[in-house]
């Protein structure tokens, strides 16, 4: 896999120059300028070598060799799902029972810590690690404390909340990755949330923000039903098995509504005042 970095494309007749922040190139060759218009159009932040090899065929290397040369592309570390030690992380203790009823062992060895009873135990966990995090109540000051402590320690994370009425599950995220991480897909969904009014009401983002004006360490919570939690939990447990290419699946988010159980699926983006794709 392959980041693109960001880049301005000054076309003119007989050639076009690309700019990026460290490097400006100048590019004579139609196919190679036509692909990188079409990455710009498309807005992807990663390629993989497939793709590129479908554009170029036999020249696929040599076309990488001139990009990550020109610091148009730079390589990724390719995600290893392979952990000696795998935590359910929480604040609700209902929430663990169950999907630990649910993991029936699918998940081997599979821990539960709940992260306000056993904080100190999270100081051990290290990149050999996966953490599974469930909120709720949903706390931001302490989503972003917790989350920010496990990525700093290389711990390999995926969050679950509740939030807007519905249950949303984030993409897998280890800073090596170099790909979204909890706190991009928080602050994106609070941006999209931020758009939407229903008939012309405060949206619940709306709503939400006026609350933290006045208490900033207020919880959002609600007495979730097992049943409704059954979908993200097999989600979860079926990704976490690790039998399919993790590159399938490693940024996939969900939102599961709670009022019809009805679930929508997206890619995770990088948010764009976070620093963790540097």
């Amino acid at each position: 896999m392959y980041r693109i970095s960001t880049y301005l494309l000054n076309k003119f007749d007989e050639f076009t120059v690309v700019q990026m922040e460290y490097s400006t190139v100048v590019i004579t060759n139609n196919a190679l300028i036509n692909f990188l218009v079409s990455l710009e159009e498309s807005k992807k932040d990663i390629i993989s070598y497939d793709e590129i090899k479908v554009e170029f065929g036999q020249l696929c290397d040599s076309v990488i060799g001139f990009l990550e040369e020109n610091k148009i592309i730079s390589h990724m570390k390719e995600p290893v799902l392979k952990f000696e030690e795998c935590y359910l992380i929480h604040n609700n203790n209902k929430f663990s029972e169950f999907f630990m009823d649910c993991n029936d062992n699918q998940i081997p060895n599979l821990t539960t810590l709940n992260f306000i009873e056993d904080s100190e135990k999270l100081e051990t966990l290290n990149t050999q690690s996966l953490c599974i995090l469930y909120f709720n109540p949903f706390s931001l000051e302490h989503y972003i404390i917790l989350v920010q402590k496990l990525m700093d320690r290389g711990v390999t994370t995926k969050v679950i909340f509740y939030y807007n009425h519905s249950i949303y599950v984030s993409n897998y995220h280890n800073k090596s990755w170099i790909n979204p991480c909890p706190k991009c897909f928080f602050y994106n969904l609070e941006t999209r949330l931020g758009w939407h009014n229903n008939n012309g009401q405060p949206s619940f983002q709306t709503i939400i923000d006026m609350i933290y004006s006045k208490e900033a360490r207020f919880e959002i919570a609600a007495p979730v039903k097992n049943y409704s939690l059954m979908k993200p939990i097999f989600q979860i447990i079926n990704e976490a098995t690790f039998d399919s290419d993790p590159n399938k699946f490693i940024n996939d988010v969900y939102e599961y509504k709670m009022v019809d159980l009805s679930h929508k699926h997206d890619y995770a983006y990088h948010w764009e005042l976070c620093d963790c794709y540097v």
